[in-house]
């Protein structure tokens, strides 16, 4: 995103879902079968693939800025929530690639040129040293000597310096593998392209069509010189209707679908089916799998959302919002990877410090931009505590859960208001499920190969954050029998 944008927890509660990797299910749902109940919704996993996903990753815009002014236990802290198996192990990181904040009028939102950016480094550093397996380096804006107003924002990428840019972005990701030992595996060189944030809020460029493939091949031409092991990713356009209008333009100069990786996209038009179903045709086209590398910021009420804007809402309600967009990007959009887009935000939309509980309550003055938030009143008030939202642990029923690799199949049959999505792995099958209605589910999964046990069974709601939950029971037909409670997400982990 990055517009002008912008429960309660302490470590002890996230303490709490770390647990579950250890917690194992009850004896008698891994080694007993039951009797198949009589009228059972039986959900059936196809044998055949559907996709192999990538990942599931946030940015570090940018909020690093603020907290590496943190002690370094609440930094260590929000590493461990982001990228290790006691928090959410997120696969990918978007590591933000500042162009020096020129004429930005928000300094939380103008990072420095690298290798100056100390606090961005802090955490692709974190990243890197806890073997987050995706690291990719995204800019929203040129430095100014490569924009056509010399600032960070409000400009275009100055035509002719397609080559310059492209080195100077090549010789900072040389220089994050070889000085610092950062590996960047992926690089994006524009971000919303479509948009100069002429507000100046944050940093921003428009990058016309028709240099995009320009910037493209230059970038993957230095790339191959000095960084051979990072590829290009582009070019995370702003919605999936721009996605279908422009891509085609950019991608059909010949030698450009050679150069790219990943066909990188946002989602902020919050797109209905029918706008998502423009997206394969273009994958397909093209032969490259596409990414949806950015969502966040709806208002809305009952998990609808309305449009963009001010809205904070910590809930079960906006968490499965969230594993709906998850579904309808993989199942609809057909898209391998699945970012949200800033980890941490201060904008909480009240004083936890005046009203310690005003972090579990929906407000209309915040943003649903963060998967996690701290005080922005820090400096003043040494608030430094971090505060989870829904939205964090339902990321993490997939997230450490489902690694790069892993292959999903369409699963079908599911009962009314009841989402499954399956995937397998090489030591098993893990069935993400949520149940968005407002009695209990009982269904069947009926996997395509055989398995022997549930070695994990994790569950979020209004009450529970990644916490040991009751495991499917096998039954006499060899599918599975489960429970999901009423607005509830459930993430079972079978071995073969």
């Amino acid at each position: 995103m990055r517009r002008a944008i912008a429960t309660i927890a302490v470590w002890a509660l996230v303490a709490s879902c770390s647990s579950s990797k250890h917690a194992a299910p009850p004896e008698p749902a891994t080694r007993t079968t039951i009797a198949t109940p009589a009228n059972l919704t039986v959900v059936h996993v196809a044998a055949a693939p559907a996709q192999t996903i990538n990942g599931f990753g946030a940015s570090g815009a940018w909020w690093p800025n603020d907290l590496v002014k943190f002690a370094p236990a609440v930094r260590t802290r929000v590493a461990d929530m982001l990228f290790s198996r006691a928090g959410i192990a997120l696969s990918g990181y978007r590591y933000n690639i500042g162009g020096g904040g020129v004429g930005v009028k928000t300094p939380a939102r103008a990072p420095k040129e690298e290798p100056a950016d100390t606090a961005g480094l802090t955490f692709v550093r974190a990243a890197s040293d806890a073997h987050v397996p995706i690291l990719t380096g995204f800019v929203n804006s040129a430095p100014p000597r490569f924009t056509t107003n010399g600032k960070s924002c409000g400009g275009n990428l100055r035509p002719g310096t397609e080559a310059a840019y492209a080195q100077y972005l090549a010789t900072i990701v040389q220089r994050l593998h070889d000085d610092e030992h950062i590996t960047l595996q992926y690089v994006s060189p524009m971000n919303e392209p479509d948009n100069s944030f002429g507000d100046c809020g944050q940093e921003g460029m428009q990058v016309p069509v028709a240099e995009r493939a320009l910037v493209v091949q230059a970038l993957a031409t230095a790339l191959a010189r000095q960084a051979p092991y990072a590829r290009v990713v582009a070019d995370e356009t702003t919605a999936d209707a721009i996605l279908a209008n422009e891509a085609p333009q950019w991608l059909a100069v010949p030698g450009t679908t050679r150069d790219v990786a990943a066909i990188a996209h946002h989602t902020y038009d919050f797109p209905n089916d029918a706008l998502r179903r423009l997206v394969p045709p273009i994958a397909r086209r093209f032969a490259r799998p596409t990414w949806m590398t950015e969502i966040c910021c709806y208002k809305g009420s009952g998990g609808v959302a309305t449009s963009f804007g001010a809205q904070y809402d910590p809930t079960i309600t906006q968490g499965l919002w969230l594993a709906d967009q998850i579904y309808d990007d993989f199942t609809i959009a057909n898209d391998s990877a699945w970012y949200w887009w800033t980890a941490l935000s201060p904008v909480i939309g009240c004083d936890p410090k005046a009203d310690p509980s005003c972090v579990t309550r929906v407000n209309t003055k915040g943003f649903n931009d963060g998967l996690l938030y701290y005080d922005e009143k820090f400096a003043a008030d040494g608030v430094t505590d971090i505060f989870p939202t829904k939205r964090y642990y339902v990321l993490g029923q997939f997230s450490r859960y489902v690694r790069p690799g892993a292959v999903r199949h369409d699963a079908r049959g599911a009962p009314r208001d009841i989402s499954v999505l399956a995937f397998e792995q090489p030591t098993g099958w893990t069935v993400v499920a949520w149940n968005e209605g407002r009695s209990e589910a009982t269904l069947g999964i009926a996997l395509p190969s055989p398995t022997s046990t549930v070695v994990d069974a994790v569950a979020t709601s209004a009450t529970e954050q990644l916490s040991p939950t009751t495991a499917p029971a096998r039954t006499d037909t060899g599918a599975w029998l489960a429970r999901i409670a009423p607005q509830t997400i459930v993430t079972y982990t079978f071995a073969k």
